[in-house]
């Protein structure tokens, strides 16, 4: 868990540091591009069971949240101070445990609850509502937050039916794929400074 966080903030100082020259939907095909070559050994080992799916447009609908729910975090850690950017985005928990109660039908408990109310208080923290102006701009990485809670429930709903190579192979290709489409309008090649 650690190096998870050690490379998400990493990569949102690339993101910060690339957005001037890259575009989001530029940035976001690399992330899913990624994706389909880190897939790749476990479609390889799972054989044509990863390509099996009864569920096509389940898989699209959840890759095109996933693909929202990205532009919106690298737009809000392009375009904010890291620390807002990072303290709305990663406010993904609150919504999916809302979410799992609400679409999923999973209990919550006092102490999930608590967890909640507190975790709420810390976003109004970031948010700073009364604090003078207000930057509407907090409010897309907080939309990406939502956005990525709601592909974990789909996935969730995905995983009864569909394999987990599958799952990992088409969000990453259909993401990849509908990035391309947007991104190839503006495509820029990266140069060094």
């Amino acid at each position: 868990m650690l190096m998870y966080a050690l490379m998400m903030v990493i990569a949102n100082v690339f993101i910060r540091e690339a957005a001037p020259r890259i575009g989001a939907w530029q940035m976001t095909f690399v992330r899913f591009a990624i994706g389909v070559l880190a897939v790749v050994p476990l479609v390889a080992r799972a054989g044509t069971v990863a390509f099996r799916t009864d569920r096509p447009w389940a898989h699209v609908g959840r890759s095109t949240v996933m693909v929202m729910g990205t532009l919106c975090g690298f737009y809000g850690f392009s375009h904010l101070p890291l620390a807002d950017a990072g303290g709305l985005f990663y406010t993904r928990p609150i919504f999916v445990t809302a979410l799992a109660a609400l679409l999923l039908g999973e209990a919550l408990r006092a102490r999930s609850l608590l967890a909640l109310g507190g975790a709420f208080l810390g976003m109004l923290f970031v948010l700073r509502p009364g604090q003078g102006t207000f930057d509407s701009t907090l409010w897309v990485p907080l939309a990406g937050a939502a956005l990525l809670a709601m592909a974990a429930i789909q996935t969730k709903q995905l995983l009864r039916t569909e394999s987990t190579s599958a799952v990992l192979l088409y969000a990453n290709v259909f993401g990849a794929v509908l990035c391309a489409v947007f991104a190839a309008y503006a495509w820029v090649w990266p140069t060094p400074r």
